[in-house]
C-alpha cells in the first residue's frame, strides 16, 4: 500500500455511528484522538490533517469572497480605505488558496517524499467496501483535472517563476483563468470526497469577528472621516475622546 497498511477502513459503519463523536464540541487533540481511535493511529491522524487543510482552504476562501467577491460597494469601501493594503491581502488570500487547491490534489509522491492528499485516501479503503473505493476514486478523478489550473499557477507563478512563462517565451501556453465559480467548484468536490469518507457534512469554521465585521469598522470609520471633514470646512473642529492606538 502506497501509505502503508496498519490501518485501512475495515468498517465504515463505525465511523457513521459514531459521527457525532467526531464532529461535537472538541479541542483538537480531542478531535484528533476520536479520528484514531475510529479509524486506527494511520488513517485517523491522515484524515486530520486533510481536515485541517479542507477547513483552512473554505475559511480563507469565505474570507475571500466576504471581502472581494460579494458586492462592489465592498470593493468601493477597501478601495476608500487603504486600497494597496487590500489589493496586497487580496494577491496573497488568493495564491495561498489556490496552494491550498494544489496540496491536497496532488500526486501520492513527489520523487521520493510521500504527500498527505486526497489521492492517496483509496488506498485507506478495504476491498470489502468497494463501492465505496469506487465511488472515492471516481470523485477524485474527476476533481484533478478541475483543479490542473491551480497547480500550473502554484508550479509556474507562485511557488516558482518558470522561465519561459516569466519572459514570455514563444509558443508558450497562457494559464488557465482562476475564477471564482471554477475554485468554488472545486472546493465543493474537495469537500464532498471528505463528507463521503467521514458521512458528516464538513463543518465549516465560522468567525463573526472576520471580514465582515472588518467592513463595518471600515464603513463606520469613513463616515466618520467624511463628517469631520465636512465640520472643519464649516470651522468645527472633532477632538477625539480616546488617544489614537495607532
Amino acid at each position: 500500500m502506497m501509505l502503508g497498511e496498519e490501518c485501512l477502513i475495515n468498517n465504515l459503519n463505525e465511523v457513521k455511528t459514531k459521527r457525532k463523536k467526531i464532529m461535537g464540541t472538541q479541542t483538537a487533540d480531542e478531535f484528533k484522538k476520536s479520528m484514531t481511535d475510529i479509524l486506527g493511529n494511520d488513517f485517523g491522524s491522515f484524515l486530520y490533517v486533510i481536515y485541517n487543510e479542507i477547513a483552512w482552504l473554505s475559511l480563507k476562501w469565505s474570507e475571500y469572497c466576504q471581502l472581494f467577491a460579494m458586492k462592489e460597494t465592498r470593493i468601493e469601501l477597501l478601495n476608500q480605505s487603504a486600497p494597496s493594503f487590500f489589493f496586497l491581502v487580496q494577491r496573497t488570500l488568493l495564491d495561498s488558496i489556490i496552494l491550498g487547491i494544489a496540496k491536497l490534489t496532488d500526486p501520492c509522491n513527489s520523487g521520493k517524499n510521500k504527500n498527505i492528499t486526497l489521492n492517496a485516501i483509496p488506498d485507506y479503503i478495504d476491498d470489502q467496501n468497494s463501492n465505496l473505493k469506487e465511488d472515492i476514486q471516481n470523485e477524485i478523478s474527476q476533481l484533478i483535472p478541475k483543479a490542473q489550473f491551480c497547480r500550473d499557477r502554484r508550479n509556474k507563478i507562485i511557488a516558482h517563476m518558470d522561465f519561459d512563462f516569466m519572459l514570455d517565451s514563444k509558443n508558450v501556453e497562457e494559464l488557465e483563468s482562476a475564477t471564482r465559480d471554477k475554485i468554488e467548484t472545486v472546493i465543493a468536490s474537495i469537500q464532498s470526497i471528505y463528507n463521503k469518507i467521514t458521512n458528516t457534512a464538513l463543518q465549516p469554521i465560522v468567525d463573526n469577528r472576520g471580514a465582515i465585521s472588518l467592513l463595518h469598522v471600515i464603513e463606520n470609520g469613513i463616515r466618520f472621516r467624511e463628517e469631520a471633514m465636512e465640520k472643519r470646512k464649516q470651522g468645527e473642529y472633532y477632538t477625539l475622546k480616546y488617544p489614537s492606538k495607532v
